[in-house]
C-alpha cells in the first residue's frame, strides 16, 4: 500500500472534436504536451519508494499511526467480498460489464 500520490488507473483526458478543432495549434500544442507530462510522471515509478518512506515520516511527523499489514486470511476475505460485490454490479450494469469483470479476474490470476 502506497501513501505517495499515484494514480491507480492512467489518467484520461477527453474533449469533443468541435471543441478540440475550436483550440488553436499553440492551444492543442498546450494540451498535448500537459497530457504527455502527467502521463510520464503518472507512469515513472522510480522514486516511488523514496516517496512512500517522505510520505511515511511526514504522517508520523503528525503522530499517525501505522497498522501492521493484514494476514492473509483477511486479505483473502476482502478480495472475495470485493469480487463478489463487483459481481453483483456488473450482473445490475448488464451489456459487456460481467465479461470485462471476467477478463480482468484472468489477467489478475482470480
Amino acid at each position: 500500500s502506497y501513501l505517495y500520490p499515484v494514480a491507480g488507473v492512467p489518467y484520461v483526458l477527453g474533449a469533443s472534436k468541435d471543441a478540440w478543432d475550436s483550440l488553436s495549434d499553440a492551444e492543442r500544442e498546450a494540451v498535448s504536451t500537459a497530457a504527455a507530462r502527467v502521463w510520464q510522471r503518472t507512469n515513472e515509478y522510480s522514486k516511488a519508494e523514496e516517496n512512500e518512506q517522505a510520505a511515511r515520516a511526514k504522517l508520523a511527523e503528525q503522530e499517525i499511526e501505522f497498522l501492521e499489514p493484514f494476514s492473509d486470511e483477511d486479505r483473502a476475505a476482502f478480495l472475495d467480498a470485493a469480487s463478489a460485490t463487483w459481481l453483483e454490479m456488473a450482473e445490475e450494469a448488464g451489456g459487456k460489464a460481467p465479461e470485462y469483470r471476467q477478463r480482468i479476474l484472468g489477467v489478475l490470476g482470480r
